[in-house]
């Protein structure tokens, strides 16, 4: 089963079509604008209403354009949380409930065009993940515990990753030198994929990754246990 075969194993892994039958696969900007246009997300180091960040995501040329990475929606737009569910196969997987009000940050809400995503990183607290997608497409890649990729440079405990300023700009320049490093090291086992709209990629514990958006409008949900 899913917990032997991966979890256990330490092995990421796309499950298609995982949430095709969630509420949620029909958000989109004119759906979610509707609901929730006036509502505040968190976008970059500031919130927008809905319905404007929507305005600057459809016209902005930034290298390294904002996308909503919202860790306050459950809160902030309530009736979203009864558009979806934890996936069976994650059920009874999640520790930190027992910790109630107490427990870290753990569920986010992703919405960006073509170009935004989300850098070279380790998520917190040494959990695992799953990031399902709704609507668009995102390029996944991950690399194994302990092999950071090329151009990106982790303090001694991790903390603090230097990089690249844009996602686009390390692919430009490493991502060739990842393929030889990967050709030349077998222990640096790249996953590389392409989550579509209903599928769900798990991310185990101390895996690097990456996150670029292929399309405009790409929105998610993403929750760590």
């Amino acid at each position: 089963d899913f917990l032997e075969r991966f979890e256990q194993q330490s092995c990421p892994v796309i499950v298609e079509g995982c949430v095709k039958h969630w509420p949620a696969m029909h958000w989109s900007r004119d759906t979610l604008v509707s609901r929730f246009g006036a509502v505040p997300f968190a976008a970059g180091a500031a919130d927008f209403p809905l319905e404007l960040w929507y305005d600057y995501a459809q016209s902005n040329t930034d290298d390294v354009p904002l996308f909503i990475f919202d860790k306050y929606f459950a809160s902030r737009a309530p009736e979203l949380l009864k558009d979806y569910e934890v996936p069976k196969i994650f059920h009874g997987r999640d520790l930190f409930n027992f910790l109630g009000e107490q427990r870290p940050d753990f569920r986010w809400l992703l919405i960006g065009f073509r170009r935004s995503g989300s850098k070279w990183h380790l998520d917190p607290n040494k959990t695992c993940a799953w990031n399902a997608v709704v609507r668009g497409r995102k390029r996944w890649l991950l690399l194994p515990p302990g092999c950071p990729p090329p151009g990106v440079h982790p303090s001694k405990d991790g903390a603090e990753v230097t990089q690249p300023v844009s996602l686009l700009e390390w692919f430009s320049n490493f991502y060739e030198e990842l393929q030889r490093h990967v050709e030349a090291n077998p222990a640096w086992e790249l996953k590389e994929g392409t989550c579509g709209a209903g599928d769900l990629v798990f991310i185990p514990s101390g895996w690097w990754h990456c996150v670029l958006n292929l399309d405009d409008d790409t929105i998610a949900v993403t929750q760590n246990y």
